[in-house]
């Protein structure tokens, strides 16, 4: 129940932290200067949008001129481990315990609806059978 919450929580912090020290790390030179702050590449909003592209499988927003220190290529490996391998192997894990929850709950409620039904169909044997000793 609270699983997906946490794993959500955990897989936003890692986005915003990881696109914080990509921004940090891999902005222009050219975005020092007060005309280019109208530039794309010069918002910080823009590298949690290319983060978030990186979760989905698409790197095309990175160049790989942008990876000039031996850390920032560092980075991008640890981030595609972290993120992309681990953390969605969590979520099946999280959704398989989940399901496997579900299985075991319904085969629960399904023993509890036949007793019913059985508790139902002996009531209603009872009640004929007194209808039809009474008009005997």
């Amino acid at each position: 129940d609270g699983d997906i919450l946490w794993f959500l929580i955990i897989l936003v912090t890692m986005i915003v932290s990881y696109a914080q020290m990509f921004y940090t790390l891999l902005i222009p030179s050219s975005c020092a200067s007060k005309d280019a702050s109208e530039d794309v590449q010069c918002t910080q909003s823009e590298y949690y949008l290319k983060v978030y592209t990186i979760l989905l499988g698409d790197f095309g927003l990175f160049d790989r001129n942008n990876f000039k220190t031996f850390f920032s290529v560092l980075l991008i490996v640890i981030f595609t481990f972290m993120v992309v391998v681990v953390l969605l192997n969590v979520l099946i894990a999280i959704v398989s315990d989940s399901y496997e929850k579900c299985l075991i709950r319904s085969q629960n409620l399904f023993g509890r609806a036949r007793v019913m039904l059985l508790a139902e169909l002996v009531s209603f044997q009872d009640l004929l059978r007194r209808n039809t000793t009474d008009s005997s």
